[in-house]
């Protein structure tokens, strides 16, 4: 079970899944199915006053290669066995495409695993808005849009590592702004 977190919490392991396309089946078990794995990215903050740097950013080249793949699910594991959150942007699907790595490989993650989506939570400071239901509702933001509301800075569309950093700053804006209110 995948438990949506609201507040930032401390040590959080941020990750990122670069894929061949976006994800729109899933199996019976809720995991991703027909997308290649590219790349994967990841990084683990210890508190607050820490950051991602050159020195705590592993990159896996996974292409789907099962050699890296079962080396990011081993460090995967190792963070998330010891009450570290996980830090994504649509953290949900990211979540997903572990477990479709995982069980391709025969290996499992923890079903408890706590993660804070800056997706889901950067929803209030969406500009747009979608109607669902036949209301009128602030939509996902994706992750340059939530940066640049959060940090007023425009940004284009980055590699993995762009990403990773822009989440870890929408992190760091949502952190703030909760402990404003």
């Amino acid at each position: 079970m995948i438990e949506q977190l609201s507040k930032v919490t401390y040590p959080s392991l941020f990750i990122d899944i670069g894929t061949s396309r976006i994800p729109k089946s899933f199996d019976d078990d809720g995991n991703i199915r027909d997308i290649q794995i590219l790349e994967c990215i990841m990084s683990y903050i210890e508190s607050s006053k820490s950051e991602p740097e050159q020195s705590n950013v592993t990159y896996f080249d996974i292409q789907d290669s099962t050699d890296p793949m079962r080396e990011f699910i081993t460090t995967f594991n190792k963070y998330t066995e010891s009450s570290c959150i996980v830090v994504a942007h649509n953290a949900e699907t990211d979540i997903k495409l572990i477990r479709g790595m995982a069980t391709r490989l025969g290996m499992e993650i923890a079903s408890d695993i706590k993660t804070y989506c800056t997706m889901l939570n950067g929803v209030p400071y969406s500009k747009t808005h979608v109607y669902r239901g036949g209301k009128k509702v602030k939509k996902y933001p994706h992750l340059q849009e939530l940066y640049r509301s959060l940090t007023g800075y425009d940004c284009g569309k980055g590699d993995i590592i762009d990403d990773l950093m822009m989440c870890f700053e929408c992190y760091k804006c949502l952190e703030e702004r909760e402990m404003e209110a």
